[in-house]
């Protein structure tokens, strides 16, 4: 029942298994060194990945976050970023996830298409993609070929 946790000095840190909590703030910027962050059903609002680019596994799933940019984390294999209220998810330089869970944010059809054709674009294989399409529709033209391409890629697709 943390709610409370002051990482900030840590920064040799390469492990932080902080889940199932009532932390609102977690400071993990500074952080250089980690590799792992599950940080998951928590009531954080504000996490800045942005220069972690050594982490391969993020869990920040079940929170109240509304930005997430994990844009220059290319060496992240899993993303798992659900039920939150994030709006854009750009995923174009993460050339080596093959587990990404967004469902239940504000993803729409366009967000959804365009991270299908980055995906599909990276090459990899027997990936997971678990999402939703945030006020409904359906995906663009090329987002539907990109996950035709994903799925004889071996990949898993939930929910689009």
């Amino acid at each position: 029942s943390i709610s409370i946790l002051d990482v900030s000095n840590l920064t040799s840190l390469t492990k932080l298994f902080c889940y199932t909590n009532s932390i609102s703030i977690l400071d993990v910027s500074n952080l250089t060194s980690l590799t792992v962050l599950h940080c998951y059903t928590n009531s954080i609002s504000i996490l800045d990945v942005s220069n972690l680019t050594n982490l391969t596994n993020l869990h920040c799933g079940n929170n109240q976050i509304s930005i997430l940019d994990v844009s220059n984390l290319t060496s992240l294999t899993e993303l798992h970023c659900h039920t939150n209220s994030i709006s854009t998810l750009d995923v174009s330089n993460l050339t080596s996830l093959t587990v990404l869970r967004c469902y239940t944010n504000q993803l729409n059809n366009l967000v959804n298409s365009q991270f299908l054709i980055d995906l599909d674009s990276h090459g990899l294989s027997n990936g997971l993609i678990q999402s939703s399409i945030f006020g409904g529709g359906t995906l663009t033209t090329a987002g539907l070929a990109a996950k035709a391409a994903l799925l004889l890629k071996g990949w898993t697709i939930v929910g689009l």
